[in-house]
């Protein structure tokens, strides 16, 4: 059986939401801020299928998909959400990792189990032996290009080298940044904020180790809600070393640890 297209999966999964949460997704369409921009005029009065028309022909087919499952969590209609990025998944394999998310439909950032059993039992040294924080970026790339080429991807497509990328360093060597991202994601925020910090202060030269945590961080980024917790978190950080505690301080710093301690940082 041939596979449908992104626009028809869409299409049906507007087709299951109920009469008043197809009015809630067609207005926060309309309230989206991110360039472009859906005008009011585009979807008013249109049926489903017209509105998955404008989402492809404004966003293309991988940004309608990824605008639809974004608005869909916010609209609360999280198995419709998970189902269709379970649909959709093999066509737009573009190295994008498949968030763990709690049941309120937030990012999961605790480690997983998998995570958990690799704290506990690195693998054998003999394994990885040639790869270390000084194997240089190069060889680190040419890695990510075999991987890929592997599993059937992309070998040029600059994010799905960017998944296949190995860590060279700490707990986590030798798996995948995509990896990483979806079975330990505090580790990932804790790692790129400070990284981040590193390079504002220029406290580092640029070195192989350093090369593997930039290609980190620009995956993280590249995820609104995980950039988003890379900005709380930094600013967590900047607010608890200011030396200054007048009470202005003290409250914005109280403000900046109960948000994050509520998103489990």
């Amino acid at each position: 059986m041939a596979l449908k297209s992104i626009k028809t999966e869409i299409v049906e999964t507007l087709e299951d939401l109920s009469k008043e949460n197809v009015e809630r997704f067609r207005e926060q369409l309309i309230d989206r801020r991110e360039e472009p921009r859906v005008r009011r005029s585009k979807v008013e009065g249109k049926t489903r299928a017209g509105i998955a028309n404008v989402l492809v022909s404004t966003f293309t087919d991988e940004g309608a998909l990824r605008v639809t499952l974004e608005i869909l969590r916010k609209i609360y209609c999280y198995q419709e959400a998970k189902e269709l990025e379970l649909r959709t998944r093999t066509r737009v394999n573009k190295g994008d990792p498949i968030f763990r998310r709690t049941s309120d439909g937030h990012l999961d950032l605790s480690p997983s189990q998998e995570a958990l059993n690799v704290q506990r039992n690195p693998p054998n040294i003999c394994d990885f032996e040639r790869l270390n924080e000084n194997t240089s970026p190069e060889k680190v790339e040419a890695m990510a290009r075999a991987s890929a080429i592997a599993k059937g991807l992309d070998p040029y497509d600059h994010r799905v080298v960017l998944s296949q990328t190995v860590i060279i360093y700490g707990a986590y060597k030798s798996r995948t940044i995509k990896w990483l991202l979806e079975n330990d994601l505090k580790y990932v925020v804790k790692t790129v904020s400070y990284l981040l910090m590193e390079k504002e202060d220029l406290l580092k030269d640029q070195t192989s180790l350093m090369a593997n945590k930039d290609a980190l961080a620009q995956y993280a980024m590249a995820y609104p809600e995980v950039a988003e917790l890379i900005r709380l978190y930094r600013q967590k950080i900047k607010q608890e070393n200011r030396p200054s505690h007048t009470g202005n301080h003290r409250l914005h710093l109280q403000y900046i640890q109960q948000e994050t301690n509520e998103k489990g940082l």
